[in-house]
């Protein structure tokens, strides 16, 4: 399916795909490829084209699987919020090229089928990937221990919680950015460390919630935080019935970690 985030028209040469925040084409088709892009805009399919049109259009995310396409749609409807100092251009020709580059790694102790029927799916499997995310359902801080031992902090970009009890969701968030130096002891030992700043009636399904604030996180994490569309950065979404509640920050790391300590002499503890 043609991703949202574009446009296919006509021009004197040819077809131009375009990026609907801007005024210039992203990329040309010109001689045998027009067929096949029109067979493609028509068809919402790309089996026809040839080799190299084919890896243009995949590397630019102009075509996408139904289900990949669906999140999209959710991401042109938050770019919309961009606040107008915002390129939107810009800001959606990063989010679209990092994705194409994103695997969403699920590890969890209860709650692997709530990951399933989300649409996040769609962002893993990726084994090329350039930013590599963790979404770790846990139910007990013994069992997220245990999770994020199978974290490798050099290749992992963020990490998302969600704390469940078997598949009901009862925390979506807090999330971090990851580096070398992140203490994960640190952070489990300051998750309950929180305070409620306001509650609100619940607009969606829990499930769906986790799907739209994890996508939420990561568009902010690729503008680099340009963009503030999550509510869990460093915070949590507490699922009561009928409404959730917002919590205080969460600070990742404590004044007396001794990772901390260590970082500043040139070392790190294995944490």
């Amino acid at each position: 399916m043609l991703n949202p985030f574009y446009r296919i028209e006509n021009v004197e040469d040819g077809l131009a795909v375009w990026n609907i925040y801007r005024n210039e084409p992203v990329l040309k088709v010109t001689g045998k490829s027009v067929k096949f892009l029109h067979q493609a805009a028509e068809y919402q399919d790309v089996t026809e084209a040839n080799t190299e049109l084919k890896r243009k259009l995949s590397q630019r995310g102009i075509f996408l699987d139904a289900k990949r396409a669906s999140m999209y749609k959710k991401l042109l409807m938050w770019t919309e919020e961009f606040e107008s100092v915002i390129d939107r251009y810009k800001s959606s020709e990063v989010i679209i090229r990092c994705l194409q580059q994103t695997d969403i790694r699920m590890l969890a102790s209860a709650g692997q089928s709530i990951f399933e029927k989300t649409g996040l799916t769609a962002f893993s499997g990726n084994t090329n990937a350039t930013y590599i995310h963790y979404l770790v359902f846990y139910d007990s801080k013994e069992a997220l221990q245990r999770l994020v031992k199978l974290i490798d902090r050099r290749y992992c970009s963020t990490l998302f919680l969600c704390k469940t009890n078997e598949n009901e969701i009862l925390e979506i968030g807090p999330c971090y950015p990851i580096t070398a130096s992140f203490c994960f002891d640190c952070l489990i030992d300051n998750l309950d460390r929180y305070r409620v700043i306001y509650t609100r009636v619940n607009e969606c399904l829990p499930a769906e919630m986790l799907e739209n604030e994890y996508l939420k996180a990561i568009m902010d994490y690729y503008t680099l935080f340009m963009t503030t569309l999550a509510q869990t950065h460093e915070r949590k979404i507490l699922i009561e019935y009928g409404s959730c509640s917002s919590t205080t920050v969460i600070p990742p790391r404590s004044p007396r970690c001794t990772c901390y300590i260590e970082s500043q002499s040139g070392s790190f503890a294995d944490t």
